[in-house]
């Protein structure tokens, strides 16, 4: 990539190694980044999240974006956040692992929820009304998000 480098010519980097450094340097330093971004424009933020298996893993995996107005870019965009990867699937595991995987995001901040259809998101979602409502009874309802634009099989012309 760099033939000229004398850095780069002596450079060796195995799979494992490189992993670690994605894993354990670059990731936390970008998710910390997006959060304080986030956090600074003092916005509100919509969060999108879906489940999937991670064949690799043989888990399920809960893939979190945020979006939210760019101050810098002066426009909405959407950033992956997050992955956390799940035990159980039951609501009250899902709201546990999703406030995790949300971290110092102020959740009150949070102004519309975007998900898959499954019953036990609807059951998140009462769930995560209620501790919404008991953290602070007046923090906004949350929007809900038609589950099928984020899924991508809407059919609201039909």
């Amino acid at each position: 990539m760099f033939p000229d480098s004398e850095i780069t010519k002596k450079f060796s980097c195995g799979s494992t190694k490189c992993s670690y450094i994605i894993r354990f340097g670059l990731a936390p330093f970008y998710k910390e980044e997006l959060a304080n971004k986030v956090h600074q424009a003092g916005t509100i933020f919509v969060v999108s999240f879906d489940e999937s298996l991670n064949k690799v893993l043989q888990e399920e995996q809960m893939d979190l974006l945020l979006r939210f107005w760019d101050n810098e870019l002066d426009r909405i965009v959407t950033r992956y956040f997050d992955s956390v990867f799940l035990g159980h699937t039951r609501a009250q595991d899902l709201l546990k692992m999703f406030k995790c995987g949300m971290g110092k995001l102020n959740m009150a901040n949070m102004l519309q929820i975007s998900m898959g259809g499954p019953s036990t998101n609807w059951k998140f979602f009462e769930l995560l009304m209620q501790d919404r409502e008991e953290l602070d009874p007046n923090t906004p309802s949350l929007n809900l998000v038609d589950y099928m634009l984020f899924t991508g099989h809407s059919n609201m012309g039909q």
